[in-house]
């Protein structure tokens, strides 16, 4: 007589806790409608981009899925992860959203949207919390610790080395972040990464374009400067047999040619087709930086 009274016991208790759970969910929808806000995967990753942290709560109370993306693609993870709202990421992450979610137009995870938008705290906690510090976005397979360096935010590209993400690790055609970080003339990065170990000499699997070239076609002078002082190879080529001398009176970077002649170029080195510096200038209509190669010693013809 004792089983059949504990299996009636049984199914009367799962109903209670069924009719509870509904009760809490209908609740917490009443609440959201007290607020005006209507029950739909796009409210609620708008709210987590708000950082209304009780909408949240209320919405995942209601039954939302902490997963659910909205209609550009965007999950409540990402966009909270990039306006650094961390008790909403906190919430998220305990009730079960994925960490390595990726929003729809750059393929992108929260850790490395964190990292572009410069949330320190937020890419501490997402470490913490196991974010993949490898993974890469979809369009040019750049790391968190690649674009930190885009950003020139040495801050974050200090979290990440120290969490064990690999200085000289590249994007998709190679391109370190030392690399990154000349182009866009972030000379204090350069340095930066330089004391971790950067490789100087380091080339890019495209074009063999390494941080000076960068440098040089970005007519980024101090950050040249930094790097030759670093001790790199002036002279250095690129796939193409182009220096970054070579490089910079092609593209017309008047300050890159003038300090890397101050600082002892190769005036007439010669690209794989034979091209000097000064024939470069020459054909593209060049005067002002002919006149500086003639100056240092260009002759016609290269050597």
């Amino acid at each position: 007589m004792r089983k059949p009274q504990l299996g009636f016991l049984s199914v009367i208790l799962m109903l209670f806790a069924l009719l509870a759970c509904a009760t809490s969910q209908e609740k917490a929808q009443t609440k959201l409608n007290e607020m005006n806000v209507a029950f739909d995967q796009d409210s609620f990753v708008q709210k987590a981009a708000e950082g209304n942290t009780q909408a949240v709560k209320y919405f995942l109370e209601a039954g939302m899925d902490p997963n659910i993306p909205d209609q550009k693609g965007n999950t409540s993870l990402i966009v909270a992860a990039k306006e650094g709202h961390q008790e909403i990421v906190k919430l998220l992450l305990d009730k079960g959203a994925e960490m390595e979610a990726r929003d729809a137009k750059f393929g992108a995870t929260p850790l490395i949207w964190a990292a572009i938008r410069g949330q320190t705290d937020m890419v501490e906690l997402l470490l913490e919390k196991g974010a993949d510090i490898k993974a890469v976005e979809s369009k040019n397979d750049m790391s968190s610790l690649v674009l930190a360096a885009v950003k020139g935010n040495n801050e974050i590209i200090e979290v990440l080395l120290e969490n064990g993400a690999d200085v000289n690790s590249g994007d998709r055609d190679g391109r370190t972040p030392l690399m990154w970080a000349a182009h866009h003339g972030h000379t204090e990065t350069v340095t930066f990464l330089l004391y971790k170990g950067a490789d100087l000499e380091a080339k890019d699997s495209k074009a063999g374009v390494n941080a000076l070239m960068s440098a040089a076609t970005a007519n980024n002078v101090e950050t040249i400067k930094v790097l030759l002082d670093q001790g790199a190879a002036i002279n250095a080529r690129a796939n193409d047999g182009k220096t970054a001398l070579i490089l910079a009176a092609f593209l017309g970077r008047t300050g890159s040619v003038e300090i890397l002649l101050e600082k002892g170029a190769d005036v007439n080195a010669e690209d794989n087709g034979g091209r000097t510096s000064l024939s470069l200038a020459k054909d593209f209509g060049r005067s002002n930086i002919m006149e500086m190669l003639i100056n240092a010693g260009a002759v016609e013809g290269g050597k």
